[in-house]
């Protein structure tokens, strides 16, 4: 209905009038069409079986109705990976999509019934979180070198959802596992092995766009306490580095590039502005 994948030309088709349903949602059209495409590029991800966060959970053999249903929650969490944000649209655009395809409120047997798919958003995001909290949790456990349960953590990540770093931390495991039995030839030195500490699914919790002013003002707030703070431990301690680069980096979050830039320049001392730290928080408020 408005939106289709044909996997023949391996494209999505939208008719003009489905763009014209998402115009009416003002500044929240984005957040319709992008979850409107995931919708379709979902039903595409389950015709190739790729694995998927959703999918890797369902049966093969589903009904129509059930795969729409997976399609919404899938579509829901490839749109919040894009940085939008479906929750604020989905109850509004299902009710109006029900309506202008006169859709049986009850479900049928092609549709579920539009108060589930109302709750896909939220599925979306429970996924999400339990992804993040699992990520961190493996991590933590490598961190404290219980690798056995690490990498139980990290394979059923990956069975579930395969990503970069998944596989480079499984790879920095077994590296660490493998240096449990040294050989002095080669171990004598201190590998720059790495765990990845960034999952992908983090930057669902961040916002596309300007902040809704409660978190803005927020935000604002933190960042005037950190500022603080820093600016305490440099007069406490005026050769303190860290503390200086730091002050460096919260002026330019706080939109103050010019001043961060005239605080290097005006304030530092000369050891302090030739390290690495203030360097680089100098290079970000250049740029």
């Amino acid at each position: 209905i408005g939106a289709m994948y044909h996997p023949g030309r391996n494209e999505i088709r939208i008719e003009e009038s489905l763009i014209d349903v998402c115009t009416r949602f003002g500044p929240d059209a984005g957040h319709a069409l992008a979850f409107i495409l995931a919708h379709e590029w979902s039903h595409a991800l389950y015709r190739r079986k790729d694995l998927t966060p959703v999918f890797s959970f369902l049966e093969s053999r589903l009904s129509m109705a059930e795969r729409e249903h997976a399609a919404d929650v899938q579509g829901a969490l490839l749109a919040y990976l894009a940085g939008y944000r479906p929750e604020r649209i989905l109850p509004r655009l299902i009710d109006t999509l029900y309506t202008i395809y006169a859709l049986p409120e009850a479900g049928s047997g092609e549709y579920p019934s539009p108060a589930l798919r109302k709750e896909s958003a939220k599925r979306a995001m429970d996924l999400i979180s339990w992804l993040v909290h699992l990520f961190d949790a493996a991590n933590l456990l490598a961190l404290e070198g219980e690798y056995t349960l690490a990498e139980k953590a990290y394979r059923h990540l990956a069975g579930r959802y395969a990503t970069p770093e998944l596989f480079n931390n499984l790879g920095v495991l077994y590296a660490a596992r493998a240096m449990e039995f040294p050989v002095p030839q080669t171990d004598v030195y201190a590998y720059p092995f790495e765990l990845d500490m960034n999952s992908p699914f983090r930057k669902v919790f961040r916002t596309r766009g300007d902040l809704p002013p409660e978190e803005a003002f927020q935000r604002q707030e933190w960042l005037e306490m950190a500022k603080a703070e820093f600016t305490e431990a440099a007069r406490h301690s005026p050769d303190y580095a860290p503390a200086r680069a730091n002050l460096v980096c919260v002026l330019t979050l706080m939109s103050r590039p010019l001043q961060a830039l005239e605080y290097v320049r005006d304030s530092l001392p000369d050891h302090c502005r030739s390290s690495a730290q203030v360097r680089l928080a100098e290079g970000i408020a250049h740029a």
